[in-house]
This record gives structure tokens, C-alpha cells and sequence, in this order.
């Protein structure tokens, strides 16, 4: 039997996860609302390795990790403005490990619908927003179809983003997941807002720490941080901010670009 606790938890985790969903859809991508219906019909009603209820379990996909985003981002919140102390070092360290995670998921995610929908037949394995045989199909379909706006848009907009923020956050992701890039700090004194754990930006220790700062000094800007804190550190919200706020602008416009397209395939695969 649910204890009283158990209840509350379950009420309170209900609560979290339709105020996170309503977020994604309605406030930061509201372009994956626009496809949902259409995907989820048409998905669902089919064999689990059809067209469509692959181009469903994506999308769903999709969703899902930005919402996971987004929690990682909440609990982020709750952790690094608590006094400083390694108990909550250990978890703001957790979520934003985390957060990195699902941020490449998404992208991955992008590029595979991408493959789907335009029928590049890439390999799963290929296809990745960086440069690669994905943005090489991209440009021969650009060059074969050349008064198509969309495609035309969405390489565009797939090569502003990989040239400002997505190559050099992979190259973040590489050090900080493989190789222990990152060291957080615990901060005596309140710091750029509330939060007292931060990033140790400039500090030397280990053997990579300028390939560090020359990948934290490029991706800071675009996102909207210019310089880390006068303590020579950066507060993680706002970097995970910053973050979440290039990634859910890049899935509404990589998603309105092929929205079109979504749906042409959807008509075409559901006469098959």
C-alpha cells in the first residue's frame, strides 16, 4: 500500500513533468506541438519497423530528451544555490554531466529524423549534426533541388549553429565526459546570482586545461556569456542555461524547416 510520502512524491513528480511538457510545447519549442498529432497518428497504427512508427518513435524520442533537459536544468537550479558544500558539488556535477548528455541526444536525435524524413538512407551511425556524410547529403540534395527554399533553409540554419555553438559543445562534451575537463568549485561567497558552486574556469590542475579554455573561451559568447566571474569561474545554471537556450532555438527552426516534409512523408508512407 502507498505510503502518505509516496503519494506526495508521485502527486508532486506529476505536477513537475506536465509543467515540463507544457514548457516544450508550448512556450520554448512549440514547432514539435505543430507535428505531434500528425506523428503520433500516423505512427501508431503502424508495424514497429514502418516508416512511420519509426519517424514516431523520433519524434517521441525528441520530446522526451528536451523535457529530460529541462529537468536536469530544474534540479541544477535546486542544487548549485544551496551553501556550498561537496554534498552538492556531487550533485550539481551529476546534472550537469547529465544535461551535456541529453543536449547531444537531441542533436543526434535532430539529424536522424533529418536522414529519415529527406530519405538519405545514412547509416544511424552517420548521421550527426557535424560535419559528416549528413551535411554532405544535405548539400547535394540542396544542389540537385536548387529552388527548394526549405532545404536550402535548413542547411543554413544546420551550418550557422554547428559554426557557432554544436562543434565547439562536442568538443566540451569529448573533454568533459572522457576526460574529466570540468572541476567545480565550491564558492565561499554568493556569485553571479545565487548560486555558490561554479565551474573552476581559468585555475591549472590538470594536464588539459588549455584545450579547456580555449573551448570555454569560444562557446561562452554564443551563449550569451562573455567573460566567466571575477573569481575566474562559471556559474553552471547560467551556462546550462545558455545552453538550453541555443538547443531548443535550434530544434524549432531544424523542425519548422522540415515540417513540410514531415508531413509529405508521412502522406507518402501512409499509402505503403
Amino acid at each position: 500500500m502507498q505510503t502518505e510520502a509516496g503519494k506526495e512524491l508521485k502527486e508532486e513528480a506529476i505536477s513537475q513533468w506536465v509543467q515540463i511538457g507544457r514548457r516544450v510545447f508550448e512556450q520554448d519549442i512549440p514547432s514539435l506541438k505543430k507535428v505531434w498529432n500528425d506523428v503520433l497518428t500516423a505512427g501508431t497504427s503502424c508495424a514497429a519497423d514502418h516508416p512511420l512508427a519509426v519517424l514516431y518513435q523520433y519524434i517521441n524520442s525528441l520530446n522526451s530528451t528536451c523535457q529530460q533537459c529541462l529537468y536536469s536544468l530544474e534540479r541544477l537550479r535546486s542544487f548549485s544555490t544551496q551553501e556550498a558544500s561537496n554534498v552538492f558539488e556531487f550533485y550539481v556535477s551529476h546534472y550537469i554531466y547529465d544535461f551535456f548528455s541529453r543536449v547531444k541526444t537531441t542533436t543526434d536525435l535532430l539529424a536522424l529524423i533529418i536522414n529519415h524524413v529527406f530519405e538519405f538512407s545514412l547509416n544511424e551511425k552517420e548521421c550527426r549534426l557535424e560535419r559528416g556524410r549528413l551535411a554532405a547529403a544535405i548539400n547535394e540534395r540542396c544542389r540537385i533541388d536548387n529552388g527548394n527554399e526549405q532545404i536550402r533553409q535548413l542547411r543554413n540554419n544546420i551550418e550557422s549553429a554547428r559554426n557557432r555553438w554544436v562543434g565547439v559543445f562536442e568538443e566540451l562534451r569529448n573533454l568533459t565526459i572522457h576526460r574529466g575537463g570540468l572541476r567545480f568549485v565550491c564558492m565561499g561567497v554568493p556569485d553571479a546570482g545565487e548560486c555558490r558552486i561554479h565551474i573552476n574556469y581559468f585555475a591549472g590542475g590538470l594536464m588539459h586545461i588549455a584545450e579547456e579554455r580555449r573551448i570555454l573561451r569560444a562557446l561562452l559568447p554564443q551563449i550569451g556569456m562573455n567573460t566567466g566571474s571575477q573569481y575566474q569561474t562559471i556559474d553552471p545554471l547560467r551556462f546550462c542555461d545558455g545552453l538550453w537556450s541555443q538547443l531548443s532555438s535550434l530544434v524549432e527552426c531544424i523542425l519548422n524547416d522540415c515540417e513540410a516534409q514531415i508531413f509529405s512523408f508521412i502522406s507518402s508512407k501512409s499509402k505503403t
